[in-house]
């Protein structure tokens, strides 16, 4: 279900209609420009009803809230994904190899039907991955984060399956706003068993069980019956629901306060 308004931090107002940026003075401190980007980029997001690679690697339980429930989040809340929106289109505008850049792939994996868009092939062996990174982060990045790792893994399956050859070499491409611009990982691509049995970001649950969870939602089971995947993954002293946009909706779900 597409968002159907906003909770703006500029006036306070926690159900402001769609237009609110554009017809209001909050519109000088979050152009109308910008939230019409979040729903353009929301119109396709989760209407084929088919589990994603990236949805082993956070909460289903926000995917499920944000693909069924009118929502109204705080546009601001969606700042890191549409700067990694925007770079892997640029990316994507500028590829010397059309055929091998933002490539669909499908196929099953742990017994659940997966589809993903890898961002960059280089065949015979290799695949890439773009990640755009906040200039704070460079001096805690010390190789590719595992979470990345195992994605670029199960992209590599889903490659070989749709494809028919395998990448044995990884790449993970940190991009950043100043210079140094980018930091490229070379990493070793995990076998399949390996990249599901990791928990993402020290969660409770595994990306196979993430999988798992997503793929019961699409079959029809209601989001609140999921698990609270967020609140165990660790974003240094956060958790992600600290950085949820359907936070309140969820916690308020479970019979508490959104705090």
């Amino acid at each position: 279900m597409p968002i159907v308004g906003w909770s703006c931090s500029v006036c306070r107002n926690d159900k402001a209609p769609l237009d609110h940026y554009a017809k209001t003075v909050c519109g000088e401190s979050i152009p109308a420009d910008y939230v019409g980007a979040i729903l353009r980029g929301r119109d396709d997001r989760y209407s084929k009803g088919e589990v994603t690679v990236t949805q082993g690697l956070s909460c289903p339980r926000r995917m499920a809230i944000e693909a069924s429930e009118p929502t109204y989040p705080d546009p601001l809340s969606f700042n890191a994904m549409e700067t990694g929106t925007a770079f892997h289109s640029h990316m994507e505008a500028g590829s010397v190899d059309p055929a091998n850049t933002e490539v669909v792939v499908g196929g099953t994996v742990g017994g659940i039907a997966l589809r993903g868009k890898v961002d960059r092939l280089l065949p015979p062996d290799t695949i890439l991955d773009w990640k755009a990174k906040a200039d704070t982060s460079r001096s805690k990045i010390k190789g590719a984060e595992p979470e990345h790792v195992a994605q670029l893994s199960i992209y590599a399956e889903l490659v070989q399956q749709t494809q028919g050859w395998r990448p044995t070499k990884g790449v993970i491409a940190y991009h950043f706003h100043s210079a140094p611009a980018f930091i490229m990982a070379k990493v070793t691509i995990m076998a399949v068993g390996e990249a599901l049995s990791l928990k993402p970001h020290g969660g409770d649950y595994s990306a196979a069980e993430l999988y798992h969870q997503a793929s019961e939602y699409y079959a029809g089971k209601p989001w609140a019956d999921l698990p609270m995947a967020g609140k165990s993954m660790s974003f240094g002293r956060n958790s992600a629901c600290d950085y949820c946009s359907v936070r309140d909706l969820c916690w308020i779900k479970e019979g508490g306060a959104p705090f």
